[in-house]
């Protein structure tokens, strides 16, 4: 099971949230598709098109919340933006590619 753990440190209480993936790493691509509390109520669930575009489901927590900003193959998305950071470059989803160039291509005039 690929289970990332969210402790959320509060003055008052903390709180333990769970996200669950669409498949395991090893044989898919690891993107967050559900959230749930320590009780196991769903919070929020995901889905993706082809390309990284993130709707929700099912949204109990209110749509602007940055505490839980991973989604498509676990890299954080910009909402604000519709961008997705791969730590490396930008990625649109709605264009389908990357904001910017490959920095380690060896030819650009080949493939």
């Amino acid at each position: 099971m690929n289970l990332l753990i969210i402790y959320k440190i509060n003055n008052s209480s903390d709180s333990i949230y769970y996200t669950h993936t669409d498949l395991p790493i090893a044989i898919g691509i690891g993107s967050i598709t559900e959230i749930t509390n320590e009780q196991g109520t769903l919070l929020l669930r995901f889905a993706y098109d082809a390309y990284g575009n993130r709707s929700f489901i099912t949204n109990n927590i209110g749509i602007n919340n940055f505490l839980f900003d991973r989604g498509y193959t676990r890299h954080e998305h910009l909402d604000q933006f519709a961008l997705i950071n791969m730590n490396g470059r930008l990625y649109d989803p709605l264009l389908g590619r990357m904001l910017s160039p490959d920095n380690y291509v060896q030819n650009a005039m080949s493939t």
